[in-house]
Formats: C-alpha cells, structure tokens, sequence
C-alpha cells in the first residue's frame, strides 16, 4: 500500500513523461487487480520506476536552473533505475545540448528514438543539435519527421524553417513560416523571419509589410525595427530607414 499511494503521489506531481506514466499506472492496475500475484521482483521493478521518476523530475529541475551537469548525473541514476526510460535520454541530451557536447546529445537522442518512435519533441530535439554541428539536411529530415508525428508542431516548422535559411533555400523557408502563420497568426517570430526571407529576395514592400507585423506584436524587437530600416534603405525612403535605425539603437542595438 506504502508503495502504491506513494507512486499515485509521483504520478500527480509529473506531467512531463505521459508513456512512463501510462506504464506505472498499468503496472499499478495489474497490482491492484492480482496483489496476491505480485512477486518480490514485480514489487522491486514498481520501486525502481518510483525512484526514476523521482531522479527525473530532480533532473528537470536542475535544468531549469541551468545546473546541466547535476541534471546529467540525475538522469543517470534514473538511467540506471529504469534502462528503458525514453525521456530521461532525451532529457539528458538536451543537458548535454545545452553544454555544446553535440555528439552525447545526438547519441541520447538516437537510443530515445529507438525506445519511442513516435516522439515529436525527440525529432525536433535531434533536429536542433545537427543545426549546430551544421548538418542542415540532417536536421531538416529530423523536423520532417517531427511534423509528420504532429502536424502542429510550430516548434518543429519554425526550426525547419532557419534550417532552410541555413540553405538559402528561402522559398521553402516563406512556406514554412506561412504555415506557422496559419498555425498561430500572433507568432511574431515567424513575420518577422518571414520578412527577412523577402529582404534577402529583393521583395522589400512585403518585407517591410511583414517586419512591421513583427514590430506590432513584439514592439521590443530592435531586429525586426533594424531588418525594416534596410528595407527602407534600399527603397530609397531615408527618413523612414533612419527612424528605424534609430529606434533599434533606443533599444540596445549598437552598430
């Protein structure tokens, strides 16, 4: 009994792992159902999922504090609890991302791909490590693939997206932030990257069009007001560009 209300206690308080927690709560029901059935290593393997649990949500929130290697330490203990535990791996390379050890990541999230292949955070995850080791066709398969297991992913769009503009592939990219566009119409990131695609095309009228949708929803954003002043700049509307200008340098930009 101690160690089932106290699994029902772990289970309220993580979020973060539904299929670990659809496995514990079967393993619970099975308890429940036969208690006289349960063995002794039955009983050991509900405690070992307990205490990964435990170690995984330590972990979590050490990464939250940016403690990474702690939080790499925890999920190696959970790791160690429960051999087949999916998010720990892709937690841990996310630890290991976050500490530029780009290869540990890519290795942790291929062993929870492995486990769990219908992850779409796992792909969006990989996807982001082999931006930073270059490998954009890699990275763009992996967001792909990410899209395919959730159509609304407008992380995973969004990341293909700066792949594609890693290509100058920006036909591509436009799409990809079209479809953010359509996903979430107050995402100020993807007018703004949408902007820029058209500057770098020559299409400044539907650049500026799009950077000052930026600027009305991220008023903030000295890069959108910086990219509008370019635009301006290269249509010849001086007094417009130097206002841009000088509200990106109001704003902190110092070039």
């Amino acid at each position: 009994m101690r160690q089932l209300l106290l699994l029902k206690l772990i289970l309220e308080q993580n979020k973060s792992s539904q299929k670990n927690i659809a496995d514990i709560n079967k393993n619970i029901k099975e308890l429940k159902n036969n208690p006289q059935k349960a063995t002794e290593t039955e009983i050991k393997q509900i405690d070992n999922e307990i205490l990964a649990q435990q170690k995984f949500e330590e972990g979590n929130e050490l990464c939250y504090k940016k403690n990474y290697q702690s939080a790499i330490s925890k999920y190696n203990e959970a790791i160690q609890l429960k051999q087949n535990y999916s998010e720990a791996y892709n937690f841990r390379g996310k630890a290991y991302h976050c500490l530029k050890n780009y290869e540990q990541a890519i290795s942790d999230y291929n062993k929870a791909i492995k486990l769990n292949p219908n992850n779409t955070t796992v792909y969006n995850n990989r996807g982001c490590t082999y931006v930073q080791l270059r490998n954009n066709m890699q990275a763009i398969s992996d967001f792909t693939q990410a899209i395919k297991l959730n159509p609304d992913n407008i992380f995973a769009y969004y990341n293909r997206a700066g792949a594609y503009g890693n290509l100058k592939n920006y036909v591509q990219q436009i799409s990809d932030y079209m479809q953010i566009i359509k996903l979430n119409p107050n995402y100020a990131n993807a007018y703004y990257g949408r902007g820029i695609c058209y500057k770098g095309l020559g299409k400044y009228q539907q650049a500026i069009e799009d950077l000052t949708q930026a600027i009305k929803l991220k008023p903030e954003d000295l890069h959108a007001y910086l990219g509008r002043g370019l635009c301006y700049q290269a249509l010849g509307k001086n007094d417009l560009a130097e206002a841009d200008f000088a509200k990106a340098r109001e704003l902190g930009y110092k070039g």
